[in-house]
């Protein structure tokens, strides 16, 4: 648990201690060499598949507004959808072989290692938890595999009502 910055595996939401999130140097080191040759192909295809989303989504999702000095990792995009649909579009999205996860779906101050040190609600915080959906946009990602991933999307926005 120390190495997985507190967090139980088998419940990566539930955070039991303080820990840290460190890995090998060596290993980083290798990796970091291997990515450094690939940065400027692994940035503009993170752009591509972020470009793609919003463009494809807009009419569907709560899309992230960033501004023009705003950046992401591009591993991950993230959304947020009506809390009382969260259930049922991940369950659909499994169904479809496609991962989607709430990543966050506990704020800080609902980790027990953390409630007796933060001292404040986070209300904004707590409610995000419980609408934000993360789907894959990987560098790496197909073009294939990202329209399967839109076309799905659309396709229960589309098909809601019929969803059980």
């Amino acid at each position: 648990m120390l190495k997985n910055n507190g967090h139980n595996l088998a419940d990566k939401t539930k955070c039991e201690l303080i820990g840290i999130n460190s890995r090998l140097d060596t290993i980083q080191a290798y990796i970091l060499n291997y990515k450094i040759k690939n940065f400027k192909n692994y940035l503009k295809n993170n752009k591509k598949n972020f470009r793609n989303y919003n463009k494809n989504l807009k009419k569907y999702l709560k899309l992230p507004e960033l501004n023009k000095r705003s950046s992401t990792n591009g591993y991950l995009y993230s959304f947020r959808i009506d809390k009382k649909l969260v259930k049922k579009f991940l369950h659909f999205m499994k169904m479809n072989g496609i991962e989607a996860r709430q990543f966050y779906a506990r704020s800080l101050p609902e980790n027990k290692v953390l409630k007796p040190i933060i001292k404040t609600n986070l209300e904004n915080a707590k409610k995000c938890s419980t609408e934000i959906i993360s789907i894959p946009s990987r560098a790496s990602l197909k073009n294939h595999e990202r329209n399967k991933i839109i076309y799905t999307i659309k396709k229960f926005f589309t098909n809601s009502d019929k969803i059980n």
